[in-house]
């Protein structure tokens, strides 16, 4: 529990986790995987062009969020704290316009909820990384890294409506809406 909660009497319940994919337009044919060392080329701007990974001879266009989960999460895992992104980086204020950005730019990348992508079906290209695919399983296996947890944060004494709220959250039809929504849920050991 950070200082801050313990201050604040706050309670912080975690709920699921969801993948943060790494995903490019269609038109980006035969790559299906990266490593690290790519990605930080393709984000700084030393690969340019889809051909230099095996794809097609286009331009790469890297969409971005700034100092958000999507960049720090892709900055903890795979970039690095010091890469500087490229100043030819297509950056847009929220996820929404970078998924709907992906799906009508050509030859894009970008960074985005996994369960998005999955629950809308978005015909995107769901690029694994260093040989590991952003699937719900691996989120399980705790193979795939990059995830975002999902949570409540309440104060200890909370209202009667916020408390039922958290209660049906943690409950078993909780857990199921958020399955049935392409979460991986959380599950305490025993």
């Amino acid at each position: 529990m950070q200082q801050e909660e313990k201050a604040y009497k706050l309670e912080y319940y975690l709920l699921a986790k969801d993948g943060f994919l790494v995903a490019t337009h269609p038109s980006v044919k035969n790559i299906i995987n990266v490593t690290t060392e790519q990605l930080k080329g393709i984000y700084s701007g030393s690969i340019k062009n889809w051909q230099e990974l095996g794809g097609p001879d286009a331009k790469i266009v890297v969409l971005d969020i700034p100092k958000e989960v999507a960049e720090n999460l892709l900055r903890k895992y795979y970039l690095g704290q010091d890469l500087k992104i490229s100043s030819e980086a297509v950056v847009l204020r929220r996820e929404s316009e970078l998924i709907a950005a992906i799906q009508n730019t050509p030859y894009s990348i970008g960074a985005f909820s996994l369960a998005y992508a999955i629950s809308h079906k978005l015909p995107v290209n769901h690029l694994s990384l260093n040989g590991v695919e952003p699937s719900l399983e691996n989120i399980k296996n705790n193979k795939y890294p990059m995830v975002i947890p999902i949570g409540i944060t309440i104060k200890k004494t909370p209202a009667k409506s916020v408390k039922e709220f958290v209660n049906y959250a943690m409950s078993q039809a909780g857990k199921e809406e958020l399955a049935k929504h392409n979460f991986v849920v959380f599950t305490q050991k025993k």
